[in-house]
């Protein structure tokens, strides 16, 4: 059985059905760099550069002790090493993409999204319900915090609110806005600064009947935005205003990207 590979959320490996929790922090990145590269060699000088700001002088050293604590922590039974070295190219995770769950999320968020755009909202739901059921946490929480690897870690997350997003609004299309109610709210909470999240909810607000409490949400909105970045509403979230005020359902239903 191939070992499969988690990194949204904690860095954690399963092998034989048991899950292994990879420390510490620098061989967890380690891990995190080769698989990332989807079974592609990086050079020592690469690597370092993913897993430091300023690379010390001992990085190579370095690099090569948490490869050694790499491959006793993956090596199981008899089986080949997964963590392979070339002595003038450097190392690469001798795995397929489709046991790294950052790779499965990737096809099926895109898939996803391409699916919503030609407005075949159930296929849609089921590839992003899919790529969301991956995650176990904030991608990155269990790595080193600099170098570039910490700025992909930064833009994963950033993709799976883009997906969430997506799904809701694959959902809105199926009619579950009543569903989706607590949710939207939820994230419009936890992200004001993200205009779709707002979008969503004034759109799912009017959907369930609210329509005082979707334009009590666009003036929250237009005041969160003004006090913390200093901006208006986009246009589109003010066409989205009046839209209620006028109850134009077309625009309603327009989905926000």
């Amino acid at each position: 059985m191939r070992p499969m590979f988690r990194l949204l959320g904690p860095a954690v490996v399963t092998i034989e059905d048991l899950d292994v929790l990879v420390q510490p922090l620098m061989v967890a990145g380690l891990l995190a760099v080769l698989l990332l590269a989807a079974d592609q060699y990086l050079q020592l000088d690469a690597i370092a550069r993913m897993l430091w700001d300023e690379p010390p002088a001992s990085a190579n050293a370095n690099l090569r002790k948490y490869a050694t604590q790499l491959r006793r922590l993956l090596h199981v039974g008899s089986a080949p090493d997964l963590i392979v070295s070339h002595r003038d190219i450097g190392y690469r995770a001798a795995t397929a993409p489709e046991t790294v769950d950052v790779h499965l999320f990737h096809r099926l968020a895109e898939r996803g999204a391409t699916l919503l755009r030609a407005d075949n909202f159930a296929e849609a739901a089921r590839d992003l319900r899919g790529a969301l059921d991956l995650w176990h946490g904030s991608a990155g929480n269990s790595l080193p915090r600099g170098g570039r690897l910490a700025q992909q870690m930064a833009a994963l997350n950033e993709q799976r609110e883009v997906a969430a997003g997506d799904l809701v609004e694959a959902r809105l299309a199926l009619g579950e806005s009543g569903a989706l109610l607590a949710e939207v709210r939820a994230r419009a909470t936890d992200q004001p600064l993200n205009e779709r999240n707002w979008d969503q909810l004034i759109r799912v607000l009017y959907r369930t009947g609210n329509t005082g409490e979707a334009l009590a949400a666009f003036a929250r909105a237009r005041q969160t935005l003004r006090d913390q970045l200093g901006i208006d509403p986009s246009a589109r979230l003010e066409k989205l205003q009046h839209a209620v005020l006028t109850r134009d359902d077309g625009f309603i239903a327009c989905p926000a990207h």
